[in-house]
Parts: structure tokens; C-alpha cells; sequence
């Protein structure tokens, strides 16, 4: 089914995704959201440079999943769910159809967790059920089904 239209990160790889695919798709509505950016990390405080020549992303994973835990990332876990519960409210609104949300990897598997988990943040330890460090998050033009009812 064709989307009505495409909400993305407001940052560069997000939006060039989502006008790549609106031409593919034929939609003519493009909607940058900053409400959809990454999760904000440093990766140099989750792992050395040597960590990850050795151990590459399965490490990144590992690393961001225990700070997730910890609420250690540089934007808090309590930042992290406004965001989701405003993305969620502004589309819960939306009229019927089909919507092709883009945005970065991590932020999505919280967001795909969290309406699968409602207690995600009171519990962010439910995130290793989700994220498996050892597998790519997403593979390429890989998502989820968000239903709203």
C-alpha cells in the first residue's frame, strides 16, 4: 500500500532516504521531524578506537544497550521516551492510512520496543530482548509495522 506520506529525522541521511524513496514510492509529502533524530551518544565514551578495529559494531550494540540500562547516553532515557510519546501523539491524530516513518536505527528499535514494552523505561533492561548486540539492528530498508489504534 502506498504511503500517505513520509515522516524522517530533519538530519541529512533522513531526509535524503525519505526523498529517495517518495520518488520511488510516488509521495508527495516529505515530513523532517527532529522528533525522529538519532539517539544522542558519544561513541568514544561507550568504546575505544582499538575496541572496535577488534570487536566492530556488535560492541557499539552491546555498549549502547548498557548505557540505555544505565541511562548513561548522553540524552536520558526520561528525554528519549518525551520524544517517542511526542512523535506518537502527533501521529495518533493522523488520519487513516498507511505511513512510512524513516529514522536512525536505535531510535527506532526503542520506539519499536517501547509500543511492544510500555513499561520500557521503567524497566530498560527489556531493551536485550529487542536489541541483540551479535545481529545489525535493521538490515537494509528493514523496519516494523507500528499500528495505532
Amino acid at each position: 500500500m502506498k504511503p500517505v506520506c513520509i515522516f524522517c529525522s530533519d538530519l541529512k541521511r533522513g531526509k535524503e532516504t525519505a526523498d529517495e524513496l517518495a520518488m520511488k514510492l510516488d509521495v508527495s509529502e516529505v515530513v523532517p521531524l527532529d522528533l525522529l533524530r538519532e539517539v544522542k551518544f558519544d561513541i568514544k565514551k561507550l568504546l575505544t578506537r582499538e575496541e572496535f578495529e577488534k570487536e566492530g559494531s556488535n560492541l557499539v550494540r552491546q555498549r549502547f544497550v548498557s548505557a540505555f540500562i544505565d541511562d548513561d547516553l548522553e540524552e536520558s532515557r526520561k528525554e528519549i521516551k518525551l520524544r517517542i510519546d511526542q512523535f506518537l501523539s502527533m501521529v495518533k491524530d493522523l488520519s487513516d492510512g498507511t505511513y512510512l516513518v524513516i529514522g536512525h536505527s536505535f531510535f527506532m528499535k526503542i520506539l519499536e520496543t517501547y509500543r511492544r514494552e510500555p513499561d520500557l523505561f521503567e524497566k530498560p533492561g527489556k531493551l536485550i530482548d529487542y536489541l541483540d548486540p551479535t545481529k545489525r539492528t535493521y538490515g537494509h530498508g528493514e523496519g516494523f509495522d507500528l499500528v495505532l489504534v
